[in-house]
């Protein structure tokens, strides 16, 4: 397993140390020289040992909003109704069609009854049966149908707990770049005092004096963007957990629990194999393959006869009263042109089905390699900048503040060094961010819908509403 382990060594710096090699176990599980993995299943995940996300696992601010948003959000309050409403319908198409009862009067004669017409009153009671097996296989689909209801129900939960993990992670950056932004103001501020100083002496130029303030100016308007920023993640966190607009996210230690201990990211393997048992989709496809194969027997049961019933008891005046029963059946004759089309189309629906279920578990791999990769790589990125990056800017500054004072430098250059390292603070929690980020899209597992082909109107996962439809666009 790969081990990043982030320590903070100064309030504007970290260092990250890796332990073990670095995504040892990932690049073995896709390195195309090692075929024979690639072509194996995966195995199933241990009981009690499911990989989890472990970035933020310590932020209990993070556990709180996902708990709520799982109580609290309409999506998924809508999709757990709609699968309500879904689970009603088996017994509805598995029941006998309703009988009609009539009574009709015959009277001899004028219009109206008079003395001396004859009258005749029948009561009639007609029952359709639908050829035996009919039925239990409409409420097998229906059934069918309601548990991919249920999954989709999983869908939008896993889709709600990553968006607001994401839009969590890009407040807690917006945080952490307030908090470098108001460092980066004391600094140039303090070097503002240093060029007036130098200024007064006659040992500056008045040009370093004004880009100095310049330089406290120019903050102020990052931080009006970064306070903009952390607005619009706060607006969404409120829309994700339905809560009241302006509700405030308290503040916590931000990105530090990713600075305070290991991070240890699972093997491949075991998330391509947990992707399979957890995610809705592969779940939904199997069921559309059995719905459809349903189907198909029913399609084939449509060209047997329905039967029909009828009880009839008349009246007539004066005379005794009579009764009796007709017993009818339907008579397929437009087989070949209804019932025998029915059946080829429902075995074209299979083939389409068992095609999407492939194209499925196809994209479910690639979206997780994609988001494990660049999990990966923004960690590997941040590694570079906390443990390389910033301790040579660190040096650069100091660097450049001495030989300023002893005039060897323009102040140009130490203008460049502090932009420069504030610039890389910044980046470093930008990738941070971005990792939490990518690691909320692995556990989503969700194969995305950009390149699938379109589905069924009735399908429970044709897409209702856009594909952005958890986040608003930024």
């Amino acid at each position: 397993m790969t081990q990043y382990l982030v320590q903070r060594k100064r309030p504007w710096c970290a260092t990250v140390i890796l332990s073990g090699g670095l995504l040892a176990s990932g690049a073995a599980a896709v390195s195309p020289s090692r075929p024979d993995e690639s072509r194996t299943a995966p195995p199933a995940p241990d009981e009690g040992s499911t990989p989890e996300p472990t970035l933020l696992s310590a932020d209990p601010i993070l556990a709180a909003l996902v708990v709520e948003a799982m109580a609290s959000n309409p999506a998924i309050a809508s999709a757990r109704g709609s699968a309500d409403a879904a689970g009603t319908r088996p017994p509805q198409v598995s029941a006998l069609p309703d009988p009609v009862a009539s009574i009709s009067l015959l009277n001899s004669g004028r219009p109206w009854p008079s003395s001396g017409s004859e009258r005749l009153v029948e009561a009639t009671v007609v029952q359709p049966f639908p050829f035996p097996g009919k039925l239990a296989l409409a409420g097998k689909i229906a059934g069918l149908e309601a548990r991919r209801q249920d999954a989709w129900v999983a869908r939008v939960r896993l889709s709600v707990t990553a968006a607001v993990r994401r839009a969590y992670a890009r407040l807690l950056v917006a945080r952490e770049n307030l908090r470098v932004v108001d460092e980066q103001r004391w600094n140039w501020i303090a070097i503002e005092e240093v060029t007036r100083a130098r200024y007064k002496a006659g040992m500056g130029a008045l040009l370093d004096l004004l880009r100095a303030q310049t330089e406290v100016t120019r903050v102020e308007q990052a931080r009006f963007g970064e306070e903009a920023r952390a607005a619009s993640s706060q607006a969404e966190l409120n829309r994700l957990l339905g809560r009241p607009m302006g509700t405030p996210v308290p503040e916590t230690e931000g990105l530090a629990p990713i600075a305070d201990r290991p991070v240890v990211l699972p093997e491949l393997l075991k998330l391509l194999a947990l992707g399979e048992s957890v995610c809705p989709e592969p779940l939904s496809a199997n069921l559309a393959v059995d719905r459809s194969r349903a189907a198909i027997d029913l399609a084939k049961r449509s060209r047997l006869p329905d039967f029909v019933g009828t009880a009839r008891y008349m009246q007539e005046t004066h005379e005794a009263s009579w009764w009796g029963g007709i017993f009818g059946v339907s008579i397929p004759l437009n087989d070949p042109r209804k019932q025998r089309q029915a059946v080829a189309e429902k075995k074209a629906r299979l083939r389409s089905e068992e095609a999407a279920r492939e194209d499925l578990q196809l994209r479910l791999r690639a979206a997780t390699e994609r988001a494990y990769g660049g999990m990966s790589v923004a960690l590997r990125r941040a590694d570079s900048y906390a443990h390389g990056i910033l301790v040579q800017d660190q040096l650069a500054v100091e660097a450049a503040m001495v030989s300023y004072r002893t005039g060897s430098v323009p102040f140009v250059s130490v203008l460049e060094a502090h932009a420069t390292q504030f610039a890389d603070q910044r980046s470093l929690f930008e990738l941070l961010a971005d990792a939490v980020s990518k690691e909320a899209s692995l556990y989503e597992f969700s194969p995305g819908d950009a390149d699938a082909a379109p589905r069924a109107a009735d399908s429970p996962f044709a897409p209702a509403m856009p594909a952005s439809m958890w986040e608003t666009p930024r």
